[in-house]
């Protein structure tokens, strides 16, 4: 593992990262949830606690296995954590009550659980029952986890009658299937007044319900808050093939919407008081009516946000709302594209928005934008990039416009905002047909001699890449891309000239660590940590990108160690 703890909410805090070699001691590094207690699941079995409320995991068998950690936290009084290692974590004891003991995970006391990534602790239903169902008055975080294979209704993945936050986690394959009301969520369905769900840098894939909210539903009273997440290919026979906020206030951000398709509102449908839609991206979704979106009763508003490529075979193969219902679909700063004449139905223009082909019957001005492909632009999501030449460039409100586009990057670049939910930087690489731009400043090579390890050694403050991290010129990007292209077991220190403390500030996101890698601070002349306080002379500012990780350590990346750095101002540190 990497030994630095990484924190569930890093928002422009100082993360301090000291002391955490042979004793694997960690200081400085804030956690947003209060830990009371704490379990750490050993097995993969699915066994229950054999005395549930001592204090202590353990199946009869000796083993700490999720369900016995969660019926254990459930009987610990306070908010409790329970920590999932990197495995398939397989439901299999069939039963139907409200205290984790069969059937899906119920959690009745605040909790937190928390695994090693997305892609590495999966919690598999298989078709028993959902994963988890949280009760009334209870808020469950999730962290870097994967839910799959629920099958329940409502609620395929999770059922929550309480409140739920998460990041980093991943619902696959989860199913509501019944024919009825009954069939809302196929990942997840809010079913209290009082619930609310925030989701932050998620994924949403192949889950199913047949009445609404093929990922998502709710109800009348919750709350609803998506950012910086994505939603492909979920479905729903009637309406929300993504999501269907039914009569909650719901906001999404910064979220892209992939080949999703409903009867309505192929990614989302809306019987909602208010549903606010800002820096995303619609493409490729289908429905009846409404490819992308569909709003049948309450207002959605729209800004800044890219539609292309969504067809309906009814009305509105991008936008469609239902007047005669209540319905009120307004739209600014967007570009509603690649569709037919048949592209929108009743949507209000709040201006500078731009639709193509000429006659789709959209709002604002008819010009083709010449949209990128749906690809890794920067940020937490896929989107579609401007070219130079496009008339999106510039073209937007000032007053209107959100302050970031959809992979947070501020606007205006240029004199006014660019139209849609990409906004294009102004010393922006143009991309070539084998890459994609990007926007990081290029050195001068001249005679540099490329450093070749296994010790890359920072020398320059500025964020940087010419390709080499060289003798004379190797920015912490280039130093990371170099180690990562040699095998293992390689350290990265620093001495950049001058007096500190020196600020690194990455225009975008760095590199993913992909090998197990040495990051010590401590090696720039100047530093040390013999006395309290530590004298950092190396801060990682994330000043530029708020809204991606200071540093990023992959799976491969198991055994690296960071010390001696000083990261803040990122959306997690590490």
């Amino acid at each position: 593992m990497v030994t630095a703890e990484f924190p569930l909410k890093q928002v422009r805090k100082s993360v301090l990262l000291l002391f955490i070699l042979a004793l694997g001691l960690l200081a400085g590094i804030a956690s947003d949830v209060a830990r009371a207690a704490g379990f750490t699941v050993n097995s993969t079995a699915d066994a229950v606690d054999a005395l549930p409320g001592d204090g202590i995991c353990a199946t009869s068998g000796g083993v700490c296995t999720l369900r016995a950690a969660i019926q254990e936290a459930n009987a610990t009084p306070g908010a409790d954590t329970v920590s999932l290692p990197i495995g398939t974590y397989t439901l299999s004891i069939a039963g139907n009550d409200d205290s984790a003991a069969a059937g899906d995970l119920d959690v009745t006391q605040n909790l937190t659980l928390e695994g090693a990534g997305a892609a590495l602790s999966i919690i598999d239903a298989a078709g028993l029952d959902r994963a988890l169902h949280v009760l009334p008055g209870v808020t469950l975080n999730l962290y870097r986890l994967k839910i799959q294979n629920g099958l329940a209704n409502p609620g395929g993945g999770m059922l929550l009658d309480g409140s739920a936050w998460m990041r980093e986690v991943s619902f696959s394959n989860n199913q509501a299937p019944e024919t009825s009301t009954a069939g809302n969520g196929g990942a997840i369905f809010a079913a209290s007044a009082s619930s609310s769900l925030t989701i932050l840098i998620s994924q949403f894939d192949n889950n199913s319900a047949y009445f609404g909210g093929g990922a998502i539903s709710t109800t009348t009273g919750s709350t609803l808050s998506v950012t910086d997440s994505t939603f492909t290919g979920n479905d729903s026979a009637l309406g929300g093939g993504a999501i269907y906020p039914n009569g909650s206030a719901t906001t999404i951000s910064s979220s892209t919407f992939d080949g999703n398709s409903s009867g309505v509102g192929g990614a989302v449908h809306s019987n909602s008081t208010a549903v606010s839609i800002t820096n995303s991206t619609f493409v490729n979704n289908t429905a009846v009516n409404g490819g992308a979106v569909d709003a049948r009763s309450g207002t959605i508003t729209i800004n800044n946000s890219t539609f292309s490529a969504n067809s309906a075979s009814g009305t509105g193969d991008s936008l469609t709302s239902q007047p005669g219902q209540g319905g009120v679909l307004q739209v600014r700063n967007s570009i509603l594209a690649g569709a037919s004449a048949n592209n929108c139905d009743a949507v209000t223009d709040l201006g500078s928005n731009l639709s193509w082909p000429d006659a789709n019957n959209c709002p604002g001005t008819q010009a083709d934008p010449l949209l990128g492909p749906l690809a890794d632009n920067g940020g937490w999501t896929h989107t579609l990039a401007l070219p130079l030449g496009s008339p999106a460039l510039d073209a937007g409100d000032n007053a209107t416009c959100d302050a970031k586009d959809q992979r947070a990057y501020a606007r205006p670049q240029g004199p006014a905002c660019d139209i849609g939910a990409f906004e294009r930087l102004v010393a922006m690489v143009t991309p070539t047909p084998t890459g994609t731009a990007i926007p990081i400043p290029t050195a001068t090579p001249g005679a540099d001699t490329p450093q070749s390890g296994p010790t890359f050694t920072v020398n320059v403050a500025a964020d940087a890449n010419d390709g080499t991290c060289g003798t004379a010129h190797c920015s912490l990007r280039e130093a990371i891309i170099a180690a990562n292209a040699q095998f293992g077991g390689n350290a990265i220190h620093f001495d950049i000239p001058g007096v500190g403390p020196h600020a690194i500030q990455p225009i975008v996101a760095l590199p993913d660590v992909t090998d197990p890698l040495t990051i010590d601070g401590l090696t720039q002349p100047g530093a040390g940590c013999a006395a309290w306080p530590p004298t950092l002379q190396i801060e990682l500012d994330g000043s530029n990108t708020s809204l991606a990780n200071g540093l990023y350590f992959g799976f491969g990346a198991a055994g690296s160690t960071v010390r001696g750095l000083v990261v803040n101002r990122f959306y997690v540190g590490i």
